[in-house]
């Protein structure tokens, strides 16, 4: 069926030309953005707590891999296992919300490693600087998160609401109505 056709018969709520990829493009963003926000802290607490005489560049090029190899599993593994979840939630409740999903963010990655730690039984103090990482990598990525799906709903309504616009009158169903 033709474009010009398709909407001569059909004006409904259907979204045509949306795909998975722009989906894909903004979950792998809001990664990134998680991974840098709660990489960079540990990496400084790390560089504070154990500098040593090596060059600089290597250690510090080296403990930021690994921090950001570890940082960036935990925050995708929560992104599938409760963000996911919550923006389904959300989206039903209609509650979507750029500060929600911040404040959310942030608390579940500031809970994450108080439980992790706690059920090694080996929370002191220093497990909350690493706590503070996550609440950081939660709310960057809950953030990038919200950022899209807020544009998402926006260009939704855009669509329908040039759709209606452009919808055309029967002249018989006028007439008889």
């Amino acid at each position: 069926m033709t474009d010009e056709l398709y909407h001569s018969v059909s004006v409904n709520t259907e979204m045509t030309g949306i795909t998975i990829w722009p989906g894909m493009k903004n979950f792998a963003a809001a990664l990134s953005w998680g991974t840098l926000a709660g990489t960079l802290p540990i990496t400084g607490s790390v560089l504070l707590e154990f500098w040593t005489d090596q060059p600089a560049g290597t250690f510090l090029l080296g403990i930021t891999l690994i921090a950001g190899l570890f940082v960036s599993i935990i925050t995708l593994a929560m992104m599938l296992l409760a963000g996911l979840p919550v923006t389904w939630l959300l989206h039903k409740t209609q509650m979507e919300h750029v500060e929600v999903y911040a404040v959310l963010g942030a608390i579940a990655g500031f809970a994450v490693p108080i439980i992790f730690f706690y059920a090694q039984a080996d929370l002191h103090h220093d497990n909350y600087l690493i706590s503070l990482a996550g609440a950081l990598a939660g709310f960057a990525s809950a953030l990038r998160w919200s950022l899209w799906r807020r544009n998402l709903e926006q260009s939704r309504r855009n669509e329908l609401e040039s759709r209606a616009s452009k919808k055309t009158t029967n002249p018989i169903h006028d007439l008889l109505f």
